[in-house]
Parts: C-alpha cells; sequence; structure tokens
C-alpha cells in the first residue's frame, strides 16, 4: 500500500498536469504558423519609435501582388507571428463578371477576396476554353491584369483579351502562351474586358484583378499590428499561394485613433522563398501540365498541353498515372496476377503456372509418382511382416497361500546311550 505522504505526492501531481495540459495545448494554438517560404518578399521594421503598446501602420502603396496575403512576424523573442489587419482603401470602379460557358459563381473573380474562386471544368478531358467579361458601369483605364489562382491549380495554356472601346472591340492581347500570373499591356481604356482562357487541367481562380491606372492617385494601402516598444518585426509580402490566417486574441486594429504611422519601407526578396510545387517534382505549378502527379520530363505525346500522367488515354474514367492499363478500357482495374498489369493489356503473367504453363502438369505428375512409390512401399512392407500369433489367454494370477497353520518344528529323537 502507498503511503499516505506518496499518495498525497501522486495526487497533486495529476491535479497539476490536469489544470497544465490545458493551457499548454491552448498556448500552442493561440498563434498559427504561416509558412515564412512560402512568400516572395518581406520588410524589416525596428527602432520604432513608441513608448507604450501601440498599433503601428506601415503604408503598403507601392504594393503589387496578386494575393492580398501577409504574416507579421515578431522577431525579438519566439518568432511568434501575430494578428494584422490589411487597410485597402481603392477609389476603384466596382466590376461584374460573366463567364462563358457559365459558372455558379462568376462574381467571386471580382470580390476581393482571396479565398473565395471560381472553378472551370474540362469537357471530356480536352483543352478547353472559357471567356470571362469583366464589365463596369464607366470606362476604366487599365495597363495590366492579375490572375489570383487557387492552391495546386497550374496557369491556364493560353490567353487572348480584347475590350470594346470607344473605337468598338479591339485585340488587347493576341492569344499566346501564359507564362506569368500578370499580364501587361498597353494603357487601353474600355467599359468591357473579355478574357480567353484555354487550359487542359482543372482551373480555378480566386481572383482576376484589372489594373485601375486612374485609381492609383487614390489608393491607400496599409497594414497595422500591435507593437510593444523595443521589439523588431517582420512584415511579410506577395505569397504564391494560400497561407493561414494567424490566429489569436487582438485588439481593435480598425479604429483609426491613436495610429502610429511607420515610414515607407523597400521590400526586400525573400531568401527562404520556395516557389510551389505540390508534387514535388521540381517543376512548379504554374507550368507545370500535370500539378498533381510527379512527372519531372513533362511528357505530352498528344501535344495537349497536360501531361500524358494526367490524361485518360482510353477514356475509362481512370487517368493513364493511376490507371493499370492505360491504353484499354478496364474501369474494374482488375488484376489477378497482382503485378500492377490489368488483365485486359495483361499478355505475360507473372504467376509462373500462368507462364509456363507445362508446370501444373509436371506438379501432377510428380504427386502421382509420390504416390505410387508410396503404395509399393507400403505393400512391401506388410509382405514382409510375419503373421500374427493367435492370441493366448492370459496365465491367471497365483493364488494367494492358504492360511494353513505352519507345521511343527521336526525334533530328532535323542539316541540311545550305552
Amino acid at each position: 500500500m502507498l503511503k499516505p505522504q506518496l499518495f498525497s505526492s501522486y495526487f497533486l501531481t495529476l491535479v497539476l498536469i490536469f489544470i497544465l495540459l490545458p493551457t499548454t495545448i491552448q498556448a500552442t494554438v493561440i498563434y498559427s504558423l504561416p509558412d515564412p517560404t512560402a512568400f516572395r518578399s518581406y520588410k524589416d521594421v525596428a527602432n520604432i519609435n513608441i513608448p507604450v503598446t501601440s498599433v503601428v501602420e506601415l503604408p503598403l502603396d507601392d504594393l503589387v501582388v496578386a494575393r492580398y496575403q501577409f504574416a507579421v512576424q515578431d522577431l525579438t523573442d519566439d518568432n511568434r507571428f501575430i494578428p494584422y489587419y490589411f487597410n485597402n482603401k481603392l477609389d476603384a470602379i466596382p466590376l461584374t463578371a460573366e463567364t462563358e460557358p457559365s459558372t455558379t459563381s462568376p462574381n467571386n473573380l471580382v470580390d476581393q477576396n482571396s479565398l473565395s474562386y471560381t472553378e472551370f471544368t474540362l469537357t471530356n478531358q480536352q483543352p478547353s476554353q472559357t471567356k470571362i467579361s469583366l464589365s463596369s458601369s464607366t470606362p476604366i483605364q487599365s495597363s495590366a491584369l492579375t490572375l489570383n489562382l487557387f492552391d495546386n491549380v497550374a496557369l491556364p495554356t493560353h490567353i487572348a483579351i480584347t475590350a470594346n472601346t470607344s473605337q468598338g472591340q479591339e485585340i488587347i492581347v493576341a492569344r499566346k502562351k501564359l507564362k506569368s500570373t500578370i499580364v501587361r499591356f498597353p494603357a487601353t481604356t474600355a467599359d468591357q474586358w473579355n478574357i480567353t482562357f484555354t487550359y487542359s487541367q482543372p482551373l480555378r481562380l480566386n481572383e482576376l484583378t484589372l489594373q485601375q491606372d486612374t485609381a492609383t492617385k487614390t489608393r491607400s494601402r496599409s497594414i497595422r499590428w500591435l507593437a510593444e516598444p523595443g521589439r523588431e518585426y517582420r512584415v511579410y509580402l506577395d505569397p504564391d499561394k494560400s497561407v493561414p490566417a494567424t490566429r489569436g486574441e487582438s485588439g481593435n486594429l480598425t479604429q483609426n485613433k491613436d495610429i502610429v504611422s511607420l515610414a515607407s519601407i523597400p521590400a526586400t526578396p525573400n531568401d527562404q522563398y520556395i516557389i510551389a510545387d505540390s508534387d514535388q517534382d521540381g517543376i512548379p505549378n504554374i507550368t507545370d501540365n500535370c500539378v498533381k502527379v510527379p512527372n519531372q520530363d513533362q511528357t505530352d505525346l498528344n501535344q495537349n498541353d497536360r501531361g500524358d500522367v494526367c490524361d485518360d488515354f482510353d477514356r475509362d474514367g481512370i487517368r493513364n498515372f493511376d490507371d493499370n492499363c492505360p491504353d484499354q478500357p478496364n474501369k474494374n482495374q482488375a488484376d489477378v496476377d497482382a503485378d500492377n498489369i490489368g488483365d485486359a493489356c495483361d499478355t505475360e503473367e507473372n504467376r509462373l503456372t500462368e507462364k509456363y504453363s507445362w508446370v501444373p502438369w509436371v506438379g501432377i505428375g510428380s504427386a502421382t509418382v509420390i504416390l505410387i512409390i508410396l503404395f509399393i512401399f507400403t505393400a512391401y512392407s506388410m509382405k514382409k511382416r510375419p503373421p500374427d500369433q493367435p492370441n493366448e489367454t492370459p496365465d491367471e494370477p497365483p493364488k494367494p497361500p492358504a492360511n494353513n497353520p505352519p507345521d511343527p518344528p521336526q525334533t530328532t529323537p535323542p539316541a540311545n546311550s550305552v
């Protein structure tokens, strides 16, 4: 039995564990961890002249990015990520979007929400086209279009842009291979912009941003966070994929009261940046002809701008990479000999009995010979054995001696004396 003192120690230990464990778990989830390698650049902020904890605001008017997601890291102690507020004020003309073929949520393309998206599907696994029309109530002067791709999505293969100007419909960008998320063109004023994408893989777009050149004079972009005296911070910018929002309790960063404005700081290229490559084949997502399946050679025999491993040559609904018989339809993927080659196209079986048809007969013949030998050996052994003797009645057990009195001892008569 435990002594009272030991029992008390164990009990107190358990109580402390149950008290501290939730606190420890909570501390690990207060701040999510954005991946610094996802950002292309950053701005370091040091020597902030504040006597007390204050909300600071860093201007980002020079920012030209496809995705308005950021991360603010406290570099002083534990490199923790802290909550922030992105203040985006732009005197921009609102846009509406229409797609052809129609989609369920075309206006997600212009809602300035990098988490929503519009999806465009493939038609019969063949290169497909979609036409997106961006319209405004008044003409817009623009010289660039930015694509914000959803995660694990490749760029469309080709793009063409026309615009409805005062002179009629004009070709702004003739059909060309798309190699970047930003497409630049001569400054043009129009109230409708028609963008045609050709794509060979499923396409998801978070946002299409038509740069409004006439709105640049009145734009105001900045990022705010709660700073402490004597600390240094790093603001990560321009990720090429979605990053988790920093969670945790935060003060009200939206109020325009007692805000400490910081001077503009040039961005520094992030030496930790690793371009998004979902399948880790060394080919970036934006140019990978098969984003989710490794194919470093980028083989495309049918030249449809989609890697052969992502194609479905036999149209059985299973892409080549997963199809155990890519050239013959076999939706059930039957593979009797388990050699990863579907029975529909397996010309050489890996099982020995199927590869060499004579093997079963050799086995049957060998078994028959063994049985005959055993039979002969058994018969010969029985023939040499002597015949069995007839059964004899076992001897009766000896009877115990009779309980007769012992014979009297024999006495010799004494000799006659002379």
